[in-house]
């Protein structure tokens, strides 16, 4: 009988052991599973981070590209009108300059819609100053084309500093907010 208890014990213990093992080896298990699942969830929100940052830089960048070129054209338009360029190089001027103002608008949508809100804020903050910028010279024009007229540069110029500064504004929104940081992920 000893033998018997001895077997019985044994194969006991042996079953212990073996659903020990079991329980162990699938909690290690199901622990790697769970670590791998959230260090690929943590890749892929990682990942969506940086794609979103790219598309952010792309489009600040544009805009900025089209700011800068519609700040040229406005002083290129103020320049004809103040040195007395002949009539079809002022329309010439002109033509460019609101093209520039319709391209600039184009490119102002994806900053606000790519953008988090203090980055859309201050690029509508950009267009309203530019429009103010923009007002200027569409009447200085309308009146430059009805005959000689006094200068306004002082007026340009008050709208041209107000501009820039907001220019200066939304490059700091930009770049802020053109790299992911921790706080990204977690909404």
């Amino acid at each position: 009988m000893s033998d018997l208890i001895s077997s019985v014990t044994s194969e006991w213990i042996a079953a212990v052991f073996g659903v020990l093992g079991a329980v162990v080896g699938a909690g290690a298990t199901l622990t790697a599973n769970w670590i791998a699942s959230r260090t690929q969830l943590k890749l892929a929100a990682d990942d969506r981070d940086q794609r979103r940052a790219e598309v952010r830089r792309a489009a600040c960048a544009e805009y900025l590209v089209a700011v800068d070129s519609f700040l040229d054209q406005a002083r290129e338009l103020v320049s004809r009108m103040e040195n007395g360029s002949p009539k079809p190089q002022c329309d010439a001027a002109y033509a460019s300059y609101f093209a520039g103002w319709e391209h600039l608008q184009r490119v102002r949508a994806p900053v606000v819609i790519a953008g988090p809100s203090e980055l859309g804020e201050r690029a509508e903050a950009l267009r309203y100053q530019l429009a103010g910028l923009g007002d200027e010279c569409d009447s200085w024009f309308t009146a430059h084309k009805n005959g000689p007229t006094r200068s306004r540069a002082a007026k340009f110029s008050t709208a041209q500093h107000a501009a820039h500064e907001a220019r200066t504004a939304f490059v700091l929104a930009a770049q802020k907010n053109a790299y992911p940081g921790p706080s990204e992920s977690a909404q």
